[in-house]
């Protein structure tokens, strides 16, 4: 199954879950589950198995206390002990320490690979859908759905990449940045962003992330290369900066 597909399903039954669970607490069949709390709910349950698949495990990990903390008092009510903030917050940082250690991430399966012969394969599968975009200033949209985007601009300047609810690849490898370098603006909120960059640029990094994380791996280091800084915000979700 192409990447796409499968998070463009994986959404789409995330939604219907929620909307079922909705029906279900209009009907009153969740007993005293309060509408926000089950509303909030939704959204974090959904990354919490998004990055499970991912194997992004301190995202993981962390959508897990939110969620805990969200059900505190549920949780508390029914196994007669007193959750600690503090206690939680240490084990979601342990948690996530030590799997990534025990369990490093690996490749992705989904990652597109160029045959040679002007085809993508993924998964061995040849035919995999190719959408280019160029021009110097380029601005990439995607939400509640999952889209691989091929940077092949010449005098590449500026890049908007705004995603919400899904998951994005976008690779540069085929792009030439201006001489003064690129700028990419990164707005990622409850989704996975993979950048695909060409291991001979520079890479400057500065994006804010609140409930999520940014992986950014050891890049070229020589002033005469290219430079592309890579800003904005991740709001619940993962940044990957992969080299290429």
């Amino acid at each position: 199954m192409k990447k796409s597909k499968f998070v463009n399903v994986f959404w789409g039954v995330s939604l219907l879950a929620g909307a079922a669970l909705i029906v279900m607490h209009i009907f009153d069949l969740l007993g005293d589950v309060g509408f926000w709390p089950l509303l909030i709910t939704i959204p974090f349950a959904a990354t919490f198995i998004f990055n499970a698949i991912r194997m992004k495990w301190g995202e993981m990990f962390l959508d897990a206390g939110i969620l805990i903390f969200i059900w505190r008092r549920p949780i508390e009510n029914a196994l007669d002990i007193t959750i600690s903030i503090w206690a939680l917050i240490a084990l979601v940082i342990l948690l996530s320490i030590a799997f990534h250690i025990l369990f490093k991430k690996k490749q992705s399966k989904w990652n597109f690979v160029k045959t040679g012969k002007g085809q993508w394969e993924v998964n061995g599968a040849k035919g995999a859908p190719k959408e280019d975009v160029s021009g110097e200033n380029v601005l990439i949209k995607g939400s509640f759905s999952g889209s691989s985007k091929y940077i092949t601009s010449k005098n590449l300047k500026y890049v908007e990449i705004s995603n919400e609810f899904g998951g994005m690849e976008v690779y540069f490898d085929g792009a030439e940045l201006a001489p003064e370098g690129a700028i990419v603006d990164v707005h990622n909120k409850f989704g996975g962003v993979e950048l695909y960059v060409p291991r001979r640029w520079n890479i400057v990094t500065d994006i804010a992330s609140f409930a999520g994380g940014v992986d950014c791996p050891r890049h070229s280091d020589d002033p005469n290369a290219p430079t592309i800084t890579i800003r904005g915000n991740n709001n619940f979700g993962g940044v990957d900066i992969i080299l290429v």
